[in-house]
């Protein structure tokens, strides 16, 4: 074997030479790109933490809300996430929730300006409501006197429905679904029966908006 390798002249070692630099840098080249690419993935702009498309999956969230709101002739519908906001002097953590998405009808004031890093502590009703985990039509003026009724009449909120969003693998809630009415011709349009078909509607969407905002 010795013998042979000396009988190589040197124009074959020159060859073999360059074959195995050409792999080196290829292999190089290689792994510098796919380094690349999951340091692109990992910034917001591009794709999430999961490699899905960032502004795909919120895309569409915001149209799949827009499609509820329309068929479910609502004035407003969004999803509100729940987060820390600090500590309190005790150690405490600070709870709080803040509108991520929202599609409103024409006309309808949006919220999701006015509802960031909100306290949880300023609607324990709503909390209330969501720990029923069931989801059902709400009338404003049925609701006791409190700051969370005040704050649903102010902005013109005639009915509303309150529905958990967790992921799979949680019984904790992650945030929550609403859609609102503000108009008494749209609500009294919804008998029954169309409550029933409400609620299926409503059932089925969470399901893909806790797909898209929760997978892995």
């Amino acid at each position: 074997m010795l013998t042979f390798f000396k009988s190589l002249s040197p124009d074959v070692w020159f060859g073999i030479g360059v074959a195995v630099v050409s792999f080196l840098v290829g292999c190089v080249i290689t792994l510098i790109r796919k380094l690349n690419i999951r340091t692109k993935c990992k910034h917001p702009l591009f794709c999430n933490g999961t490699g899905k498309d960032f502004t795909k999956v919120h895309t569409q969230v915001n149209e799949l809300l827009t499609e509820m709101r329309l068929e479910l002739d609502s004035a407003r519908v969004f999803i509100s996430q729940f987060h820390n906001g600090g500590d309190f002097f005790t150690g405490e953590s600070i709870l709080k929730f803040s509108i991520t998405h929202e599609s409103c009808s024409l006309g309808v004031v949006n919220t999701i300006d006015q509802q960031q890093g909100v306290l949880l502590t300023r609607f324990i009703e709503k909390l209330k409501i969501l720990q029923e985990d069931e989801p059902r039509l709400i009338f404003t003026n049925t609701l006791a006197d409190c700051h969370f009724k005040g704050f649903l009449e102010a902005r013109n909120t005639i009915a509303f429905i309150l529905v958990p969003l967790r992921s799979d693998n949680s019984l904790t809630p992650y945030g929550y679904y609403c859609c609102e009415w503000c108009s008494w011709a749209h609500v009294d349009a919804i008998n029954p029966d169309v409550v029933d078909t409400f609620e299926f509607f409503v059932k089925k969407n969470t399901r893909i908006i806790n797909t898209l905002l929760t997978s892995n």
